[in-house]
């Protein structure tokens, strides 16, 4: 994992890496499902391809690839996800399959066990801003326009995550990010509400590994979340989890830039304090909502403030506001004095303090 020393990055809706003074607004794309059954992970076969005794790309988690040749680059075919590509021969490029099966391992067991994808996972991987902005284009049209104001970026649409080579710890943390929302996308039932989607995306950014090619997802390393929570600690400016719950990228990004920011700090820490506070009291309700909108059983009401709130009432038993004094304790053990260290060794400063 990366230390950042110019300037924060974040993700907004659809996936940007923003640089200072460039925003995004953009939705998130409804859902489509694969067509291609790929093998499970823990039994992978590499697919067939013309080219499969060019041989597979050498990763530390020794995941089959498949390179197939096409006139616009390379098809890397892992068990689960087919990556058009026109990366160089980089260590980017011989990680990225490996990375990306192991993210989707994390996805469906980081909070409860969850259904593989229903076919191969499309992903577009550009060298070059150029190629990404190209894409865009043809993939959107008139609205790809707010994509040519991005300094660092990419976004997921219909399942499908187009990403180009931001630097190599930066292109792996949004590829894991997108990566959430590429899966839920082509493999719910139902849609997320925008602090759960955008919760679990955060949590699935910790990675540890990246310098020696072995990936090992830990939710809570990831030093940019947990620094923005500690700015909003020190400056008494947590928001009332109401506000958390019923808001959106979109609508934080109105505020302006460290408001956002704000948001994806907020809605990380939720996501861990759902799954461990007081022994993990909400961690079951948190599992069964994954595993209701995987299977379809979350009644689409929106995502206006009242529907997000009556569903949140719904499933925790309890409004948001009545939780709101354990948030704050929660947020409060985990930034005091000395838990940076178990931040950063990817571990519990919550359980670690008990």
């Amino acid at each position: 994992m990366r230390t950042v020393t110019q300037g924060r990055w974040f993700v907004v809706a659809a996936g940007a890496l923003l640089t200072p003074g460039v925003f995004l607004l953009a939705a998130c794309a409804p859902r489509t499902t694969g067509s291609i059954a790929p093998a499970p992970f823990d039994a992978a076969v590499a697919p067939p391809g013309p080219l499969a005794a060019a041989g597979a790309l050498a990763t530390a988690l020794q995941v089959p690839v498949v390179i197939e040749e096409r006139d616009d680059g390379l098809l890397l075919l892992s068990p689960s996800y087919a990556i058009h590509t026109t990366l160089h021969e980089t260590r980017l490029r011989a990680i990225l399959p490996g990375f990306q099966e192991a993210a989707l391992k994390h996805y469906r067991s980081a909070i409860v066990p969850l259904p593989a994808p229903l076919g191969a996972l499309t992903s577009f991987v550009y060298r070059t801003r150029p190629e990404w902005i190209a894409h865009a284009e043809r993939d959107l049209g008139e609205d790809a326009a707010i994509y040519r104001r991005i300094g660092r970026g990419g976004y997921t649409r219909h399942g499908i995550s187009v990403l180009y080579d931001i630097g190599y710890f930066d292109t792996l943390t949004i590829a894991a990010h997108e990566g959430w929302h590429q899966y839920a996308q082509s493999t719910f039932g139902s849609s997320l509400p925008p602090w759960l989607d955008e919760g679990m995306a955060t949590y699935c950014e910790g990675c540890v590994g990246l310098r020696s090619g072995e990936p090992e997802f830990r939710p809570w390393r990831n030093m940019e979340r947990y620094s923005a929570l500690q700015d909003l600690v020190s400056a008494n400016a947590v928001r009332p989890l109401e506000v958390v719950i019923t808001g959106t990228p979109q609508g934080f990004l109105l505020e302006g830039r460290d408001a956002l920011l704000d948001y994806y700090a907020h809605v990380w820490v939720l996501i861990h304090f759902l799954a461990e506070y007081d022994h993990g009291r909400y961690r079951p309700a948190l599992e069964r909502m994954l595993t209701d909108a995987a299977a379809g059983r979350v009644r689409d009401g929106g995502a206006g403030p009242r529907r997000l709130r009556d569903q949140f009432r719904e499933v925790f038993g309890v409004d948001a506001s009545s939780l709101d004094a354990d948030f704050r304790r929660f947020v409060q053990a985990v930034t005091a004095r000395g838990a940076s260290g178990w931040i950063y060794r990817g571990e519990s400063p919550y359980a670690n303090q008990r």
